[in-house]
């Protein structure tokens, strides 16, 4: 239930030592992409910016495995698979539904998956919850530009996705004939666990998520 997470991220917060890091993507490419791939496809099949940013997050997951990690007492868990927790608007309130083993699935599997999800958690089906090893909160439909999400149980990291904006800057494509270009533009905020992650290896995973997602046909291999 919403109180239930509420009780857990509040935990969470005096627990686990965060620090966060935040970036500015260009995700112009990616919105004609996703254009082009609803443009035959039926409502419940469309892909959202959101499958996007899964995929992203699991494909960057096995190119820097030690985010996909939890902290113990004892002992660092490092996991190699991804599920991956998705933040949901719901009648309930917000609430975090997972998606398994992301890592094996392409952009219309994740897609499928997320608007049966959506239709699961809104009757309050128990089967879409539990602990992933990492979660997406996108707050952008609500006008937010960034924020700093806590980082969930059994997981090291967590993502906060702002609205998108748009902002003109100089066109480098020498056959236009305008001198400036509008870009879509979206700050993805990454908080982290310092006792698994350090400041050199979340610098990386989120370099490596804004690249990849500024050069979408890459989450389509």
């Amino acid at each position: 239930t919403e109180q239930d997470v509420a009780n857990a991220l509040y935990r969470r917060k005096q627990e686990v030592p965060h620090y966060y890091l935040n970036s500015e993507v260009d995700i112009t490419a990616l919105l004609k992409l996703r254009e082009k791939l609803n443009a035959d496809l039926p409502d419940d099949s469309k892909v959202s910016v959101n499958d996007f940013l899964i995929r992203a997050s699991a494909i960057v997951m096995r190119r820097v495995p030690a985010v996909n990690a939890a902290w113990h007492e004892t002992f660092i868990r490092k996991y190699n698979y991804c599920d991956i927790n998705v933040a949901l608007q719901t009648d309930a309130g917000v609430l975090l539904p997972v998606i398994r083993n992301v890592e094996s699935k392409g952009l219309a599997a994740i897609a499928q998956e997320t608007h049966s999800l959506q239709a699961e958690v809104n009757n309050g089906e128990s089967e879409a919850f539990g602990h992933g090893t990492f979660t997406i909160t996108n707050l952008g439909m609500f006008g937010v530009k960034s924020f700093l999400p806590i980082v969930s149980d059994y997981q090291s990291a967590s993502l906060g996705v702002g609205t998108i904006s748009q902002t003109v800057v100089p066109n480098k494509d020498p056959d236009s004939k305008s001198k400036f270009q509008v870009k879509h533009v979206v700050t993805v905020s990454l908080s982290c666990d310092h006792r698994v992650v350090d400041g050199a290896v979340s610098a990386q995973w989120l370099q490596e998520f804004k690249t990849i997602l500024e050069d979408p046909v890459k989450m389509l291999l």
